[in-house]
């Protein structure tokens, strides 16, 4: 074993220094693909409209995929879907169904390589009545996500939304 004094000496030799800080910054970040709803408001009232984001997080490459998302239809009803231009290959919204609460063969691609996290969909969602609603992504037969022609595992995960009766604002 060697003494602390001699491994920093043999780490600040003449290219030992360099190496070590190499190595530490190369050191990758352990976390896994997934996926989050990002509400910026999880509390709304009944007859406003509100938007969550489906993102892809921490991938090292996607390139396309296909998404079943789930919502309460008894709460909320969806109002639209928008993609961000990154994704300019075959994208379309999929199969909506405000009746059952989902969203199905949501497909997205894209001709660029993209890393790290990405915004795959912007959601509308229109606030139809009292209650707490979820939002989510699950990994399913229609639920595919690929980066160079290879599946990735994507961690599910799921967004609360608080739908409330509207205030009386005018003091009625």
């Amino acid at each position: 074993m060697i003494s602390m004094k001699t491994f920093w000496r043999r780490c600040n030799g003449p290219c030992g220094g360099f190496s070590v800080v190499v190595f530490l910054m190369a050191l990758p970040v352990c976390a896994e693909p997934h996926i989050t709803l990002d509400a910026p408001m999880t509390s709304v009232e009944v007859g406003e409209a509100f938007v969550v984001d489906i993102v892809i997080r921490d991938v090292p490459l996607v390139d396309s995929g296909v998404l079943t998302v789930n919502f309460d239809p008894r709460v909320i009803q969806l109002s639209g879907v928008l993609f961000p231009g990154a994704w300019d290959g075959d994208t379309a919204p999929g199969e909506i169904d405000n009746d059952v609460g989902t969203i199905s063969k949501m497909k997205f691609a894209t001709s660029q390589e993209l890393r790290g996290n990405a915004t795959i969909a912007t959601l509308w969602f229109a606030a139809t009545h009292p209650g707490k609603a979820e939002i989510s992504v699950e990994p399913d037969r229609n639920t595919s996500v690929y980066g160079a022609g290879e599946a990735i595992f994507i961690a599910p995960h799921n967004q609360s939304i608080t739908v409330v009766a509207p205030t009386d604002h005018h003091g009625h």
